[in-house]
């Protein structure tokens, strides 16, 4: 069973004076202002056709607020259990009741439910509400260019000179166009990514077969090139 909204707020609420507590404290007081956004995650939570008996569950309040705190923390599913069991303020702000401290697999199951579509139309709630208090322009755009960290995966020999002929015979391919001259040439871009991929994928003496096949490709391109030019 599934409420869309607790009945009555707990007496033990509290925010911490914190910067990021009186933070948390103003989004409640946004989220309060358009309880219509519940009514839309419901539908992708409460199933009408079941009827409702069992336990209390989350309701479909506390599973949005639980959402937008692990996006604005960053948390993982794990460690956002962990802060709504500990943290006063993160239970405050995700209204949960004194009783009920979700698992991290309660809330991983429970937040996948809300569709993406149902979270746009929340977000055009939001946003209307937004510009039409003044609070945000539309003269301005304000992005995130936050740098993620992230494996770069260092570049081989074969998939440099892969890229190489891939490029230039793209280039006489498209040499028409620009100068109005055909120029005749052997496609062998499929070709070399076929022997670069076997490259990579291959074992030292494999490679050193390899190899040769794919310098004999990139001379051919080069010379087709300079021919062209």
């Amino acid at each position: 069973m599934r409420k869309i909204r607790n009945a009555q707020a707990s007496i033990f609420e509290r925010y911490s004076n914190h910067e990021y507590g009186v933070r948390l404290r103003n989004l409640s007081e946004i989220l309060d202002r358009h309880p219509e956004v519940l009514e839309l995650i419901a539908a992708d939570l409460i199933d009408t056709s079941v009827a409702a008996v069992g336990r209390t569950g989350l309701s479909a309040e506390s599973v949005l607020r639980c959402l937008l705190l692990r996006q604005q923390l960053g948390f993982s599913f794990e460690q956002l259990a962990f802060h709504l069991s500990d943290s006063v303020t993160y239970r405050t702000f995700a209204r949960l009741p004194a009783h009920l401290s979700p698992s991290r697999s309660c809330l991983q199951s429970t937040i996948r439910r809300i569709k993406p579509e149902t979270l746009a139309q929340a977000h055009q709630v939001f946003t209307k509400s937004l510009v039409d208090s003044g609070v945000a322009s539309l003269d301005k755009l304000r992005i995130d260019s936050t740098v993620v960290a992230s494996n770069i995966a260092p570049p081989s020999d074969s998939q440099l000179l892969n890229d190489g002929i891939r490029v230039i015979s793209r280039l006489l391919a498209k040499s028409k166009t620009a100068t109005g001259l055909k120029i005749r040439f052997t496609d062998k871009r499929k070709a070399a990514k076929s022997l670069a991929f076997r490259i990579f994928n291959a074992k030292k003496a494999a490679k050193d077969e390899l190899y040769p096949e794919l310098l004999k490709i990139a001379r051919l391109v080069l010379k087709q090139a300079e021919r062209a030019r």
